[in-house]
């Protein structure tokens, strides 16, 4: 009896674990979906280029503030030098 008992348990539960996967009908629906789109890119390519013109800005100012922070890397270190002063270091006493 406890047999039949842990057979319909395991059927309880791959039948709960087939529910996360999709159906085909599903499947089939994605992939239509998917392939619209692509075709929507091949006739009209400038989508890409329009996309790829708005990041510019954003790149630009990406490289803006690295060249800021390197000078205030360069600028720093200089500074340090300069004054000659290293960083504390503890002393040890033998």
């Amino acid at each position: 009896m406890n047999r039949i008992a842990a057979l319909l348990e395991q059927g309880r539960y791959l039948a709960a674990q087939t529910d996360a996967f999709p159906s085909t009908t599903e499947t089939v629906e994605a992939l239509n979906h998917a392939q619209e789109g692509i075709e929507e890119v091949a006739k009209n390519p400038g989508i890409i280029r329009t996309w790829l013109e708005g990041l510019v800005p954003d790149l630009l100012n990406f490289a803006f503030q690295v060249l800021i922070a390197l000078l205030v890397y360069v600028i720093g270190g200089r500074i340090i030098k300069w004054t000659g002063r290293e960083p504390m270091r503890a002393s040890s006493s033998s």
